[in-house]
């Protein structure tokens, strides 16, 4: 039995983390027999507890997801690993799995399906109710790295006719369904976006001024297949915490929120970096070891043809080197100067590049 003094959630969660290291049963034995203790850790500290569930593995896992709401356990599959993530939803099959789908956002759903095989993704929609699937499919179709596949169709969007005050009392109602608030949209009878208020606007105005008194008309948006990289370079460029997606006829169908802006920027930040030293932009190191091999031999074997030039055109200089040894001993020293400062180099340009200083357009060509 696993035996925790009085302490905060998450140092709670933080020990039971460690102990289900060493042993799973024990830990696993205990959250089932203490369900109220475990809704507690979940709800407030849905990061350890889905580290919790990581450790325990996904043959005792899906009984400690049982035991929450949907919701809770919606919360503690997205924030998994997703390799783990998909091993538990398959072990738990696809009508255990669907009230979680259901209670998620569409863009949570889709960020758990889209790493998964169509036609187990196929199954698990199936299972859904036919219209979120549908929602939750149309985040799909778009690719990973575009505005799309990063936003969320959960958005503030009000008519322009309304006043500041009846703008409020509507912003009352929709926050209890949607829980990421940043900025107020306004469309037209058709959804066209207009304008953009942020709640500062909204709130020190009289409350009969009309919306197009307090907007910023025609505010800056990206349509759903712009690249991951146009949209982080907007979003610091003008200091944006989100940005509005609109089609081609610029009707508001999603926004990219707070949270995948910072994501994507630390994404294309790890993505670079990997790159630019020859390992894979999409490896991790949880990568099986075969794609690692797959996705750093091109640069390893380029390296290897370098080297061996070095090497053939060293042995016509054998005379100088055997009549002047030093050399030979100063060799070394060059090539690691060489290396240190091409690494120096390196992290310089990764940084601007990260952080847009440098366009990209000029270092790529």
């Amino acid at each position: 039995m696993v035996r925790l003094r009085p302490t905060s959630p998450r140092e709670a969660a933080t020990r039971l983390r460690e102990r289900a290291a060493k042993e799973p049963d024990t830990v696993a034995a205990h959250l089932r027999s203490n369900p109220k203790e475990w809704r507690t850790l979940a709800t407030a500290d849905p990061h350890d507890a889905a580290d919790i569930l990581e450790e325990l593995g996904d043959d005792r896992a899906p009984g400690l997801l049982a035991l929450l709401t949907p919701d809770q356990a919606g919360e503690l599959l997205e924030q998994m690993r997703d390799d783990l993530a998909i091993d538990l939803m398959e072990s738990m099959g696809a009508s255990a799995v669907a009230p979680l789908l259901e209670a998620m956002s569409a863009d949570e759903a889709a960020d758990l399906l889209i790493p998964m095989d169509p036609e187990d993704r196929d199954e698990f929609l199936a299972s859904v109710d036919q219209a979120i699937a549908a929602e939750i499919r149309g985040l799909l179709r778009y690719p990973v790295d575009s505005a799309g596949g990063i936003m969320t169709t959960e958005f503030a969007a009000l008519p322009q006719g309304m006043t500041a005050g009846e703008a409020l009392e509507a912003i009352r109602q929709i926050h209890e369904e949607i829980d990421r608030l940043r900025y107020v949209y306004v469309v037209d009878d058709i959804g066209r976006l207009s304008g953009v208020i942020s709640f500062r606007d909204l709130v020190f105005r009289r409350p009969g001024a009309g919306l197009d008194e307090v907007m910023m008309a025609n505010p800056i948006a990206v349509n759903p297949l712009t690249d991951r990289e146009d949209v982080i370079e907007l979003a610091q460029r003008y200091n944006l915490t989100a940005l509005p997606v609109v089609d081609q006829r610029r009707r508001l169908v999603g926004i990219i929120p707070p949270d995948a802006v910072l994501e994507s920027i630390q994404s294309e930040a790890s993505e670079d970096f990997a790159a630019a030293v020859g390992a894979g932009a999409e490896e991790t190191v949880y990568s099986p070891v075969g794609d690692s091999v797959r996705s750093r031999s091109p640069w390893l074997l380029l390296n290897l043809v370098l080297a061996l030039i070095v090497t053939i055109s060293m042995t016509q200089f054998e005379e100088i080197l055997e009549a002047v040894p030093l050399l030979a001993v100063l060799l070394p020293v060059v090539a690691l100067l060489g290396g240190n400062s091409g690494a120096q180099s390196l992290a310089v340009t990764i940084r601007a590049l990260a952080s847009f200083d440098v366009p990209r357009t000029e270092v790529g060509g």
